[in-house]
């Protein structure tokens, strides 16, 4: 065991690895709250829900931008356990829901255009949430692009019975 800890404070630097600490029982790992990208991340969602709450969404969005910056791949990767897998599952859904409220924030901004593409390949990557389909639909008519966002509605209609946001939106279009 001790050969892996001595092995693992090599690999993280001084003065990183003074987080293991050795105890009778074995060792322990302390970190200082605010210390993981983790930790960054739920600050900066919060200070973004705060900001949205009162209107400030160019604040939100910006601290969303900055919380998401914080993401390098799939959480918890290549680590495997039932346990890990569900904290791996809660971590993605917070990333997808900052994702989402990141869009909703820059819907109030200036000229949406450029949220087009990327809202786009977003909603294709996750076909189920009903969200960001019915916020690229709402952007496409902000653009002048009604059939655009109606072929959006539509293909969102192929995946099932559409929520109450698509419905509302379909029928805006309509």
């Amino acid at each position: 065991m001790r050969t892996y800890v001595s092995a693992l404070r090599r690999s993280i630097g001084h003065p990183a690895a003074a987080c293991i600490v050795a105890r009778p029982t074995g060792y322990l790992v302390r970190v200082e709250r605010g210390a993981l990208d983790l930790h960054q991340f739920e600050r900066l969602t919060e200070q973004a829900r705060l900001a949205a709450a009162g209107g400030d969404h160019e604040r939100a969005t910006r601290l969303l931008g900055d919380a998401l910056a914080r993401w390098r791949g799939p959480a918890l990767a290549g680590l495997d356990s039932p346990l890990l897998r569900a904290a791996a599952a809660r971590l993605e859904r917070l990333r997808l829901l900052a994702t989402e409220r990141r869009f909703e924030s820059a819907s109030h901004l200036g000229d949406p255009a450029w949220m087009v593409p990327e809202l786009t390949a977003f909603a294709a990557e996750h076909p189920r949430r009903e969200g960001p389909r019915a916020l690229l639909m709402q952007v496409l008519v902000r653009l002048g692009r009604p059939a655009d966002a109606l072929r959006v509605s539509q293909q969102g209609h192929a995946l099932g019975e559409p929520g109450p946001r698509m419905r509302a939106m379909h029928q805006r279009i309509s």
